[in-house]
């Protein structure tokens, strides 16, 4: 009862703020982005959506190139290495819209880091994205040296945009790796880089145990009055995160009480970038807490990394090691 009372205080002394977010999914873009270019990219049906670490130099990726907004003198595809946004390689300049293809050589020529398909270790990731020169010279580039999207979440989480390609370096997809397991969560805010830090149970979703896991007790806790999970689907072919398909136009519920007495269920809306790294065992994914009932939010997205510890449980209640803003 201490910890909800302490959390319903520092809902309550926030909701100056979250009542002035009510969601709009037509926000404006900022005077800079109006005048930019949109350019996206995408796999080919046809294209590897994986390294296979038994045969890493077979490598063999096709993708789509598109400018869906704009004018363009120029358009890079740049890859990063292992999430160092700081130094993003060209592996093909001055490219044009439509299909390109990109094989482990390529990245072996671009990417420092390697000097053969040999130096590839399984959880390697290369993040594929484009780098657009306008017809006014400027230069518009789907991330930050940060690692922050320059595109913000609603372009991000519009369904005809693609901004960007992961292709993990893996060995095949064991639920059994996966499940039953306990796992670390880092909890960021990504509008204020504010970080909670807990420990999940992760068990096989009952309705797909072969690709679907569900997660224990984020971003709320469970209690006596409602079971507070997050479902989730694996990609074996490319292993990226998926929220549940059978979610609703409101998300995915993953509380069903009355949160802080009075504001309904809570659920995660328009996952993206998801992924499950095998060889670590670490499931990443951004998504949206929301208020479903109420129309409120919480006005910022949250990063998931979930990491695997132990084997056992985390049913009890969940201790926070760290965290610099309370939230709820």
């Amino acid at each position: 009862m201490k910890k909800y009372s302490i959390l319903l205080y520092f809902f309550a002394m926030g909701l100056m703020l979250i009542t002035a977010c009510k969601k709009d999914s037509d926000i404006a873009l900022p005077d800079s982005m109006k005048n930019g270019v949109i350019a996206t990219i995408a796999k080919t049906a046809n294209s590897d959506g994986s390294v296979n670490m038994f045969e890493p130099g077979e490598l063999s990726l096709d993708f789509v190139i598109k400018i869906e907004d704009g004018e363009y003198s120029n358009i890079d595809l740049n890859v990063v290495f292992n999430a160092d946004y700081e130094n993003q390689y060209i592996v093909k300049s001055s490219i044009s819209e439509g299909t390109l293809g990109v094989n482990m050589a390529d990245l072996v020529t671009a990417i420092d880091e390697l000097n053969s398909s040999a130096d590839v270790e399984a959880g390697d990731l290369f993040n594929f994205f484009l780098t657009v020169t306008s017809t006014d010279g400027d230069i518009y580039s789907a991330y930050l040296s940060t690692g922050n999207a320059a595109y913000g979440p609603n372009m991000q989480n519009n369904p005809n945009y693609n901004f960007n390609v992961n292709i993990l370096a893996a060995y095949p997809y064991l639920p059994e790796n996966f499940v039953g397991y306990t796992f670390h969560v880092v909890e960021t805010q990504l509008a204020d880089a504010s970080v909670t830090e807990y420990d999940v149970l992760v068990e096989a979703d009952p309705d797909n145990p072969d690709f679907g896991l569900r997660i224990w007790d984020l971003w709320y806790t469970s209690d006596s009055e409602s079971d507070s999970y997050y479902t989730i689907y694996v990609d074996p072919d490319t292993y990226g995160v998926l929220a549940d398909p059978t979610e609703g136009e409101d998300g995915q519920i993953i509380w069903w009480g009355n949160a802080f007495g009075s504001y309904g269920r809570i659920a995660f809306e328009g996952m993206r970038a998801g992924l499950i790294n095998t060889a670590n065992f670490v499931i990443t994914f951004i998504v949206t807490p929301t208020l479903p009932d109420t129309g409120y939010w919480w006005g910022t997205e949250v990063e998931y990394v979930i990491t695997r510890i132990g084997k056992g449980s985390s049913t009890e209640e969940r201790k926070i090691v760290s965290s610099e803003v309370v939230k709820k």
